[in-house]
């Protein structure tokens, strides 16, 4: 029962407002697309601001709800270092995309989330 509540609480807390205009990424491909434009952005090379405003609000709602997340179920998914960046964060969804190119029509929602899972694990 806590997984299906658990499952239920990820969807609804991570599905993002899209304009009409905009529907966002929702495969790896279209999310490895929107985060380039994010690094890109960053470094001061930008290319398409709405992408990569979509990326870094995505990728940092996805690093936001974890805290909700871990109050709730009382175990956290994953374990973001308070010095880790929002641009960091973006990087190790970026590479993760790329290291996984047979993944990239899966959702970006949980290729997301299973990038930062396994970027920041958790001690035990």
């Amino acid at each position: 029962m806590k997984y299906i509540t658990f499952l239920i609480v990820i969807l609804l807390c991570s599905t993002p407002v899209i304009s009409a205009a905009e529907e966002g990424p929702r495969t790896g491909t279209q999310l490895l697309e929107y985060c380039k434009d994010a690094i890109d952005v960053t470094d001061h090379d930008g290319h398409d601001y709405l992408n990569a405003g979509f990326c870094m609000g995505y990728i940092n709602g996805i690093a936001e709800n974890t805290v909700f997340l871990q109050d709730t179920l009382k175990k956290p998914l994953f374990c973001i270092p308070n010095e880790v960046t929002l641009g960091q964060e973006i990087m190790v969804v970026v590479k993760f995309l790329e290291d996984h190119p047979e993944n990239l029509n899966q959702k970006s929602l949980y290729l997301a989330m299973e990038a930062l899972f396994r970027a920041f694990p958790c001690k035990k």
